[in-house]
């Protein structure tokens, strides 16, 4: 049998502290027959467990490890393999009637091979509780503005908090590379999670949303044929800060006190919300001192959309690839998706095409003939209907092209029409 070194004590649950503290006392399991025995494996969790080459099952931190049943008496040779990290073998004997307990020392990166990991930053209100993810073993307080959690091995986790005497719960899906930004709002009782892929634009939060800085710059808009043209030149002079997801349940219930969305999750996008309910929100949000708010301009919209791509779509002509960014009626499942799982465009915008639409504010007119060259909302003259767009959940993938437009009365509630936000400088 060979023992090898254990992880930190900081870095066990507190019941596999007690199993180390009594020296392993445990005696034989009666599942066994007395022909064999049985090895405990004591281990972090998220191991496979090999046994003379076959695979037995994966640790986890209920037990402290795996326990391996009917095991025949004699020596076997033991081997625990995580993935991205170096995997620790030895040998352990087994006698009849008894156990045999072969400890793991802490995995290390395998060499030439990057872990495969990503890093959880965790927030939450009010500023103290306790984060718990049981399956890798991760039970810590967090008493300051947040909570830093590096080398986080990829995959799906059940992430628990506790506080304000309110325990909250989310299910996570971590890439390798990732970072995750969860925000747990006891007030609220919810969890909010914005993930940060590697490359992605960096972002500035305002008011509990973050923001991507789209640049100054010039492009042409639209294109030939219908509502879509004439193609026109638009410089727009001064940069500007758009929201890096669409407004989300959460976010609107926070300020409103209601959630009108007919597909629920607070980190949904919020929809059922008319022009005019987003300029009481946009109203409510300004009052609170912390900025000045508003919708997109159409241009601003459309500039933002292509940042800097003048194909059909933000990625480009090749229509094949829409499904990698955008949520559309033959991939969405008939429903609404958080924002941020699928690519952004180049500068770092997430669900500009598809998901659902998104109000701008200017009304809408039948050509770009007299639109403004500066880019700013086209709302004299004009009829009684308001811009959307980015196509959404609903649309077939042709109406997520950069220069397709929609409108609907500024009244119009639709479980696929929401919005997203831009902020002044």
């Amino acid at each position: 049998m060979t023992c090898n070194t254990i992880r930190p004590w900081s870095a066990w649950p507190a019941a596999m502290l007690w199993m180390l503290t009594v020296g392993m006392a445990f005696g034989p399991s009666p599942a066994f027959a007395q022909v064999g025995g049985e090895i405990r494996v004591i281990c972090e969790p998220g191991a496979q467990i090999l046994v003379d080459s076959k695979p037995n099952g994966t640790t986890s931190a209920e037990t402290g490890g795996l326990i391996i049943h009917e095991v025949p008496a004699g020596q076997h040779g033991i081997k625990a393999v995580k993935v991205g990290f170096a995997p620790q073998e030895g040998q352990v004997t087994v006698s009849a009637g008894k156990e045999a307990v072969f400890t793991v020392q802490s995995f290390s990166p395998e060499t030439g091979a990057p872990a495969q990991v990503g890093r959880i930053v965790v927030k939450s209100i009010p500023a103290e509780c306790k984060v718990i993810i049981g399956d890798i073993g991760v039970a810590r307080e967090k008493t300051q503005e947040s909570l830093e959690l590096p080398d986080v091995p990829a995959g799906k986790h059940t992430i628990v908090f506790e506080g304000a005497g309110k325990v909250l719960q989310k299910e996570i899906s971590l890439d390798a590379g990732d970072e995750m930004r969860l925000m747990a709002d006891f007030h609220g009782v919810v969890v909010t999670v914005e993930r940060t892929q590697p490359g992605d634009a960096k972002a500035q939060t305002f008011s509990g949303m973050e923001f991507i800085e789209v640049p100054a710059g010039s492009f042409e808009m639209g294109k030939d044929g219908g509502d879509t043209g004439p193609p026109h030149q638009v410089s727009i002079s001064k940069g500007f800060l758009m929201g890096k997801y669409e407004v989300t349940q959460a976010q609107w219930q926070a300020l409103m006190g209601s959630n009108p969305s007919y597909f629920k999750g607070a980190t949904l996008p919020v929809e059922q919300v008319s022009w005019n309910d987003c300029q009481e929100f946009i109203q409510k949000l300004n009052a609170l001192g912390q900025g000045t708010y508003r919708l997109p301009s159409e241009a601003e919209w459309e500039y933002a959309c292509r940042a800097g791509n003048t194909g059909e779509y933000c990625f480009g002509n090749d229509g094949s690839k829409i499904g990698e960014f955008a949520w559309h009626v033959w991939n969405c499942g008939a429903k609404t998706h958080d924002g941020g799982q699928k690519q952004p465009n180049t500068w770092g915008l997430y669900d500009m095409p598809g998901n659902v639409w998104e109000w701008c504010q200017d009304l809408y007119h039948e050509s770009y003939t007299g639109a403004p060259a500066e880019g700013s909302a086209w709302e004299l003259p004009g009829g009684g209907f308001r811009v959307l767009r980015g196509g959404s959940w609903y649309t077939y993938p042709q109406e997520c092209r950069s220069a397709y437009r929609a409108y609907d009365p500024p009244d119009r509630r639709l479980n696929d029409i929401g919005f997203r936000l831009v902020r002044n400088p």
